[in-house]
């Protein structure tokens, strides 16, 4: 007789395909591994978690004066450290 039990093992649910069979008095049985029920990378959810916020917006006419002129200068890339 076969069939499909579920095992928990580690806290994660496991499926095996179960044959008993008997060898004299004793009934035995021969388990086959058939896969996780819920495998991990189904398991993520890509619609989930934190969304990243992105602020757009214009320059005013001297915040783009200033962005021009602090790219001109050369001291505007040297590192603090």
């Amino acid at each position: 007789m076969t069939h499909i039990e579920i095992y928990t093992i580690g806290g994660r649910k496991y499926k095996y395909e179960v044959t008993n069979f008997r060898t004299g008095n004793k009934v035995k049985h021969k388990k086959k591994y058939l896969g996780a029920v819920e495998p991990i990378n189904r398991k993520l959810n890509k619609k989930g978690g934190r969304k990243a916020k992105l602020k757009v917006r214009k320059l005013s006419t001297e915040e783009s004066v200033f962005v021009k002129k602090s790219l001109r200068h050369s001291g505007s890339y040297v590192k603090d450290r």
